[in-house]
């Protein structure tokens, strides 16, 4: 079943670009007069419902990883799934992407590890302290003029 949000955005959808499409001739029958502004509208409809359904999607990942981090976790595996009862169908490997790209953007650690699943981690690395090797005792005295 689809949501009523999702089934009155398309019900608005078709009756708002496609009641000036259709004209009715002298002998009564309806011709398909669609123009190049009509299809670049229903293009643009169309992008806006995807980018609402991935935000949606997204915002799962999102309060995933929120309760991940309220029990102190830094890492998290976000299952993708193929499809969404109630949402419109979107294309699976362009979610995927969208998804890494959007958490890679804010700086987590994100890795595709197959069959439509993401490992994400947020863990931050201590990094080293590298200084020179001081391998002798040689090096000590030339760095501290310990002479003898």
């Amino acid at each position: 079943m689809r949501s009523i949000y999702t089934h009155t955005l398309h019900f608005v959808f078709f009756q708002t670009h496609f009641d000036h499409v259709f004209s009715c001739s002298k002998n009564n029958i309806y011709k398909l007069m669609i123009s190049l502004e009509d299809i670049s509208e229903i293009n643009r409809s169309k992008e806006k419902v995807k980018n609402i359904t991935f935000s949606k999607i997204l915002d799962r990942c999102n309060s995933r990883i929120y309760q991940k981090v309220l029990m102190n976790e830094t890492q998290t595996f976000i299952s993708v799934p193929p499809f969404i009862v109630g949402e419109p169908l979107y294309d699976l490997k362009e979610l995927i992407v969208f998804i890494y790209k959007s958490f890679k953007k804010r700086g987590y650690w994100v890795k595709y590890i197959g069959q439509n699943q993401l490992y994400i981690s947020w863990k931050r690395e201590k990094k080293k302290i590298t200084a020179p090797p001081e391998n002798s005792l040689e090096d000590l005295v030339k760095k501290y003029s310990l002479s003898d």
